[in-house]
């Protein structure tokens, strides 16, 4: 049973959100500067080649933040470390089910992703995605909140637990 409050998860949501996007926009706010001296998330400004790589490595900066650190440290991101907590894992496939649904449904991963494939297609499906992917976080917000023990849809997909 999970004995963290949700202030705390909520605490460290909110820290590790925000260093995983500025870890990923990194990428492509260094590469706006050094090329039009101001600093933009406009992948459109780079030729599909540059915009491709430029959207790859912010999807390896948040893979690295969300998924390689609590490998490393011990099922801990950042946030998770200053608020005490970390993800409990039998397997690194657990760690790795667990953190993929979180990045889908909680970070920048999906929009990062339709973006890189919009880049090769006519159809431009982010609105739709965005709509979908923050109905999808509502819900596994709601979820969390309503379950009798706090647990996350995806801790209980992936059969790992917090501690």
């Amino acid at each position: 049973m999970n004995n963290i409050s949700l202030i705390k998860r909520a605490i460290a949501y909110m820290i590790d959100l925000y260093l995983g996007t500025l870890l990923s926009t990194i990428p492509i706010s260094l590469t706006t500067y050094y090329q039009f001296h101001q600093i933009s998330q406009d992948i459109t400004l780079f030729s599909k080649p540059i915009s491709s790589i430029l959207l790859l490595l912010s999807i390896f900066a948040l893979i690295l933040y969300f998924l390689v650190i609590p490998y490393f440290f011990h099922g801990q991101t950042i946030g998770k470390k200053i608020m005490k907590y970390k993800i409990c894992y039998s397997s690194f496939s657990s760690l790795c089910i667990r953190q993929c649904i979180y990045m889908v449904c909680l970070t920048s991963l999906t929009s990062l992703i339709i973006q890189f494939i919009s880049l090769f297609s006519s159809i431009s499906l982010t609105p739709y995605i965005n709509t979908f992917v923050f109905i999808l976080s509502f819900v596994m917000i709601i979820y969390i909140l309503c379950h009798r023990n706090h647990i996350a849809l995806y801790d209980q997909l992936a059969k790992t637990e917090i501690q």
